[in-house]
C-alpha cells in the first residue's frame, strides 16, 4: 500500500527538481516510514540548501530502527546542504533515544561532509557525551 508520503518521495528522486532550495516539513508527525523515505530522497535533490524536519516523530519509536538510522545519516551525502534541523521529539521519544541511536552513523558521514554549516538538534535529550561526540565530529 502507498503511504501519503511515497509521491512526495518519487518526485524528488526524479532529475527534474533542481531549483529547490528549500524544505520546511516541521511538525508533521511522519513517523519511521516517512521519515526515511524524506531523508532517502534528499541526496538527489542537488539544489537543497535547507531541510527542516522539527517535531516529526510518530507516535511510535524509533530507537534502535536501523533504516532510519541509515537514512538520517544519508542526508549528509546531499553536498547542496548547508542547514538541517532535526529540532524537537524525533521519533516521539522523550528521551532522545532516536536520535541517540542513530548518531554514530551520522557523525561519521559528518566528518565527511563540507557543505553543511548548521545543525539543530535542540529539544532531544542528547546528553553530555551525545554532545562531546556530535561535536568531536564537527571539530
Amino acid at each position: 500500500a502507498e503511504t501519503a508520503l511515497e509521491p512526495l518521495h518519487n518526485v524528488f528522486t526524479e532529475d527534474e527538481v533542481v531549483n529547490l532550495t528549500k524544505l520546511r516539513l516541521g511538525e508533521n508527525k511522519f513517523g519511521t516510514e516517512g521519515l526515511a523515505l524524506i531523508c532517502e530522497a534528499m541526496p538527489r535533490v542537488r539544489s537543497l540548501e535547507v531541510l527542516d524536519l522539527d517535531q516529526n516523530g510518530g507516535s511510535e519509536s524509533l530507537f534502535g530502527n536501523k533504516d532510519v538510522s541509515d537514512s538520517l545519516a544519508s542526508l549528509l551525502r546531499c553536498e547542496s546542504l548547508q542547514y538541517i534541523s532535526i529540532a524537537g521529539r524525533l521519533g516521539g521519544d522523550n528521551n532522545g533515544a532516536f536520535l541517540k541511536a542513530a548518531l554514530p552513523a551520522f557523525c561519521e558521514r559528518l566528518r565527511e561532509n563540507h557543505s553543511l554549516r548548521a545543525l539543530d538538534v535542540s529539544g532531544n535529550k542528547l546528553g553530555d557525551k551525545v554532545i562531546i561526540t556530535l561535536s568531536q565530529a564537527l571539530a
